[in-house]
């Protein structure tokens, strides 16, 4: 049975992530992958997939006790793993975290090395798309020990890949280039050039950001799609524009600094041609535009204000996300409210058929609360 139920969860959840394929993982981000262009997502397609991932965590969560009961760690470790996607899936990272790290804590306790370090993996995902770079890195950290300890050396070039990239976010761009580096030379000794190119692009960009461009191992190749961008801005030529634009990201050897010169050399030579070039690329140029202030209001703020000015909001009607307020600079009469609504978690289902949702129609008085 547990077994059927596992099977069953796997299968919903590669159905589910099939509606939205080519995704980027919290920890590819940090290594510079791209994530998607965004598109439009109904209603009725965000409900399927939470849906879809609901179904996926109940015959998950069985199987999980099923396994853990049996003793049988490989199972478990593939149930907590469906546990833990469908649980983001849903938006609930929180409850993602606990069950991984409630495993984590049992599994420590029989000395199974392998379960240990693929939970460990887990947990520091879940904690990099949270924002908690501290505890991720700590997980993070935990697993390179013990693959290192298990002599797993393609394990350990991947987790040095990913905590390059980790450090690299916060800001520690020594430590970054250090793992960087040991990871490109054991990516190299195992033959993977994806593992590579992604470490080199961590190193270009360390470099980079510490000011020592020139020893970016790289910077040819960026040098050479730097110039076919100007080449491109000066000839209006779309198709080199976007040829050059993905080699520089893939090599990650350049700074603002590079673009800027491009655009700024293109627009003293023909100021109206390429501010329209560019803008088409989706560049605006300085002046072409008025400048455009966003300022955001935290969900948590938002609603403690209301709190604290004597309207208590249930949770039907916390539908607000965050909220902006968005305007030209200095122009009072231009700022708008912007705001993405979305009916509580705790709405019953008959709630969400509903076309006007009481808290929906709500929050949109209350999104008028971010012009102050």
């Amino acid at each position: 049975m547990a077994d059927a139920a596992l099977s069953s969860a796997e299968a919903i959840m590669v159905d589910a992530k099939a509606m939205f394929p080519d995704t980027p993982t919290a920890s590819d981000a940090l290594i510079g992958y791209e994530a998607p262009k965004a598109q439009m997502v109904s209603y009725q397609q965000r409900m399927l997939y939470r849906s879809k991932a609901s179904e996926a965590l109940t015959l998950a969560k069985d199987a999980l006790v099923s396994f853990r009961r049996a003793g049988e760690s490989a199972k478990k470790v593939s149930a907590l793993k469906v546990v833990v996607d469908a649980s983001m899936a849903m938006d609930r990272s929180f409850d993602a975290m606990m069950a991984a790290s409630d495993e984590l804590a049992m599994i420590k306790r029989t000395g199974n090395k392998q379960a240990e370090v693929d939970v460990s993996e887990m947990l520091a995902e879940v904690q990099i798309a949270r924002g908690d770079a501290g505890s991720a890195s700590q997980s993070l950290n935990e697993a390179l020990a013990l693959y290192r300890e298990l002599g797993k050396k393609d394990g350990e070039a991947k987790i040095l890949r990913t905590l390059a990239g980790l450090k690299l976010k916060t800001g520690r761009t020594k430590e970054a280039l250090s793992m960087a580096q040991q990871g490109l030379g054991l990516f190299k000794e195992l033959g993977d050039s994806k593992g590579e190119a992604d470490c080199q692009r961590i190193i270009n960009r360390a470099y980079a950001e510490s000011g020592e461009m020139e020893k970016a191992p790289n910077r040819n190749d960026a040098l050479k799609a730097l110039e076919d961008l100007a080449s491109a801005v000066e000839n209006r030529d779309k198709s080199l524009w976007k040829t050059a634009i993905v080699e520089l990201n893939k090599s990650s050897a350049y700074t603002q600094h590079d673009v800027q010169q491009i655009f700024g050399s293109a627009l003293k030579k023909d100021r109206q041609a390429a501010a329209s070039f560019l803008q088409q690329m989706g560049i605006r140029s300085s002046g072409s535009a008025p400048e455009l202030v966003l300022k955001e209001v935290t969900k948590v703020f938002t609603y403690v204000g209301f709190r604290v000015g004597g309207l208590g909001y249930g949770p039907r009607f916390r539908c607000l996300n965050p909220t902006h307020a968005l305007g030209v600079e200095g122009d009072v009469s231009s700022v708008k409210a912007v705001a993405c609504l979305q009916i509580s978690d705790e709405a019953d289902d008959w709630e969400k058929e509903l076309q006007y949702h009481p808290g929906i129609l709500d929050g949109c008085l209350q999104s008028q609360s971010a012009l102050g």
